[in-house]
């Protein structure tokens, strides 16, 4: 399910340090939250989509753990920018790399998030476009 609420979608990208910058989150596994209604389109939706899913391999509780340690590492160890340490996860890592293929979904094994874990790609996006580095 989709839900259309900028300002409950401010609150919780907050959490993750880009409160004015997310166009999307997906929520306890449940739905999907975006700004506006311009903002939902289909590969958005596919990468939050592919976040529901990973909440739902792991729990909720294993994404966050995982997220908050690859996020640490990536910024401790490897001396990351936020942004980049974001974009270096694995959760993110298997989300943008998937999100314009339309049978990904279909075709997800469970648990698919851990083939990123140790294979990173450098990528940066705009608008559903990702671009290789």
């Amino acid at each position: 399910m989709v839900i259309i609420a900028p300002r409950l979608l401010k609150f919780f990208a907050s959490f993750v340090g880009f409160p004015n910058t997310a166009r999307g989150m997906g929520f306890c596994a449940l739905f999907v939250i975006v700004r506006s209604k311009e903002e939902a389109v289909p590969w958005l939706i596919t990468h939050e989509t592919i976040h529901l899913k990973q909440q739902r391999n792991l729990l909720i509780i294993g994404v966050i753990f995982l997220d908050i340690v690859e996020t640490l590492f990536a910024l401790i160890v490897l001396r990351k920018t936020w942004y980049g340490a974001y974009l270096w996860r694995s959760s993110e890592q298997e989300a943008y790399l998937n999100q314009n293929d339309s049978n990904y979904l279909k075709n997800r094994k469970p648990f698919a998030q851990f083939t990123y874990l140790f294979h990173k790609k450098k990528f940066s996006h705009k608008d559903g476009v990702i671009t290789y580095l």
